[in-house]
């Protein structure tokens, strides 16, 4: 899990971690789930696929694919 440096906008406790995974409805989307273990608050968000960039390791070469 990664650690978020952004607090909750209820009760301004750190984020600890984000969870993500695919989308019941959709594996084309990322279901993105943070949950203030403070308070309860929970965000839901979805990113698509299509709209994220790619991102090579450091010193891997992109194809031309």
């Amino acid at each position: 899990m990664a650690e978020l440096d952004i607090h909750c906008r209820r009760c301004d406790t750190p984020y600890p971690e984000i969870e993500a995974r695919t989308a019941a409805h959709d594996d084309n989307l990322i279901d993105v789930v943070v949950t203030c273990q403070n308070c309860g608050l929970t965000l839901n968000g979805f990113i698509s696929l299509d709209e994220m960039s790619v991102v090579n390791p450091e010193g891997e070469e992109q194809s031309d694919d």
